[in-house]
């Protein structure tokens, strides 16, 4: 989600477009000096989302446009 005054908020990009049942949580974002976000996240099936088992740590890499800012 993006939002340039903290209240209105608009969809900016979607993790896991939810195709194959498994969700994305607890994501961390880091901006490197090039602009670039890096996101890590676990992703497993919603059913076992509580526990361990088939849970991996995913990381991407994106670089956002102007637009996608809120510029």
């Amino acid at each position: 989600m993006i939002s340039t005054n903290g209240v209105d908020w608009k969809l900016g990009l979607t993790l896991n477009p939810a195709k194959d049942g498994k969700v994305a949580n607890y994501p961390q974002v880091i901006e490197a000096a090039d602009g670039r976000l890096h996101i890590v996240f676990t992703y497993s099936n919603q059913m076992d989302a509580q526990t361990w088992r088939e849970r991996v740590i995913r990381h991407k890499v994106v670089r956002l446009d102007n637009r996608a800012k809120g510029k």
